[in-house]
């Protein structure tokens, strides 16, 4: 209680401008019933309507993870039946894939599909395409490198925490109370874990930013001349440090992230691209 009502307090008296609505995030609105928002086919191309798979994401808005599995679905075209789940009570994912209660959880076919490397590369088969040697590759390095300097990044002051606090209750259909709880009590248990996470990954306090904006130039490197890492067009790869970097938008590490990188040119291209 002590640790709620010191971090309250600062967070209070930090300087939360209304960003917190962007977390609408990946340009999609967020419905108002859980089950109820379907995105739309954004590329004909991608599969005739028969061949698109019936997907329901169990999801956190601003889950990097879940955010992967939603870059690559609306870039093919896939619709999603999205169900936000609290992140305080995890009420939603209850029996949906046994003991298991991380997200993403995707319903597939009818069948239970956990974890975003998993879920993207189900429905990658469902389409037909193939996952070359280096999507795997960068892959690994989104899962193991990428997304975990976000959460020390995102909660980094209790300015911040609240801020991402707030666009979670903002984005979901949670009632006034729970929103209260997953805005105050959530925040305030991230901001505290997001240390621990970022020794974990051996991020230094106080060297968040700079830890991120390594991953940003890695990337960057490594596309040299090319628009996309997959060439002319965006490869799985792509989709995937997409998804990661744009889970972050509307906060203030998306906006330093963009100005204080060379990224912003690729990232850019990605969102003209979905």
């Amino acid at each position: 209680p002590a640790a709620l009502a010191v971090f309250t307090c600062a967070a209070l008296l930090a300087d939360l401008r209304p960003q917190h609505r962007a977390l609408v995030g990946l340009g999609e609105a967020i419905s108002r019933h859980p089950r109820a928002l379907r995105t739309p086919l954004t590329r004909g191309a991608a599969a005739t309507a028969s061949a698109v798979p019936s997907v329901t994401l169990y999801q956190f808005q601003s889950c990097p993870f879940c955010s992967k599995v939603r870059a690559y679905a609306n870039y093919y075209g896939i619709p999603l039946e999205k169900v936000e789940v609290n992140p305080v009570t995890k009420q939603e994912i209850k029996g949906v894939a046994g003991d298991y209660k991380k997200v993403p959880i995707a319903e597939i076919n009818g069948e239970v599909v956990t974890g975003s490397g998993d879920i993207i590369r189900r429905l990658a088969t469902e389409l037909g395409r193939e996952e070359s040697p280096t999507d795997g590759e960068w892959g690994t390095w989104v899962d193991e490198t990428l997304a975990r300097t976000l959460p020390p990044n995102i909660y980094r002051t209790p300015g911040e925490a609240l801020q991402v606090g707030n666009m979670v209750s903002e984005g979901a259909n949670f009632d006034p109370l729970s929103s209260l709880v997953v805005t105050f009590f959530g925040g305030a248990a991230m901001f505290f874990v997001s240390k621990s996470m970022a020794k974990k990954a051996g991020i230094a306090e106080g060297e968040e930013r700079e830890a991120l904006y390594k991953g940003c130039a890695k990337w960057v490197d490594a596309l040299g001349e090319k628009p996309f890492m997959g060439g002319a067009s965006p490869s799985m790869a792509d989709l995937e440090v997409f998804g990661v970097l744009s889970s972050v938008k509307g906060t203030d590490t998306h906006k330093d992230m963009l100005a204080s990188t060379a990224i912003k040119g690729w990232y850019d291209r990605m969102e003209a691209a979905r």
